[in-house]
């Protein structure tokens, strides 16, 4: 009932949230995010650090952000 309701109300308006699945697709989402920031990235990072290849993967992308004065905030 409730899955049929709301396909009918999304059939011509995407919706809001869309699931995202396997490493290249949310890297690819998330560069296209960061791309379009204009004064903030915040973060959050559960579990506490990340591993010393994703580290060196995005200090280019979040240095390139700094020199466009975009803040970032991680939690």
């Amino acid at each position: 009932m409730f899955e049929g309701l709301y396909a009918d109300v999304h059939r011509f308006e995407p919706p809001a949230l869309a699931r995202l699945s396997g490493e290249a697709v949310i890297g690819k989402a998330l560069e296209a995010g960061v791309a379009g920031c204009r004064e903030e990235v915040r973060t959050a990072h559960p579990g506490g650090g990340r591993p010393v290849h994703i580290l060196e993967e995005s200090l280019p992308r979040d240095l390139r952000n700094l020199r466009r004065g975009i803040r970032q905030r991680t939690i």
